[in-house]
């Protein structure tokens, strides 16, 4: 834990100064940056449409780019990137 001049002045060394250094560091462990949770989010929100859509339109991936208004591409992209997997043609 880094003290700035200012502080460290104002506390001259005191007590009080070995008292803030001894302070608990925020444990990074559990503790997750909003930025970080709303990514994984729209992740898990995109893989839920992908996978619905597909669903719907039986795997015509074509069809699929349409509805989501993307280019076929990256619907590819996307599907790879959430690890979809068309069902076996027994299942379609």
């Amino acid at each position: 834990m880094s003290i700035h001049r200012a502080d460290s002045a104002e506390l001259g060394g005191s007590p009080q100064m070995r008292a803030v250094r001894a302070l608990p560091r925020p444990a990074h462990s559990f503790a997750e940056s909003l930025t970080r949770i709303a990514r994984r989010g729209a992740r898990e929100a995109e893989r839920q449409a992908l996978e619905s859509v597909l669903e719907r339109v039986h795997w015509n991936r074509a069809e699929a780019s349409r509805i989501l208004k993307v280019s076929y591409k990256t619907l590819l992209n996307k599907i790879c990137e959430c690890g979809l997997e068309p069902p076996s043609r027994g299942n379609r």
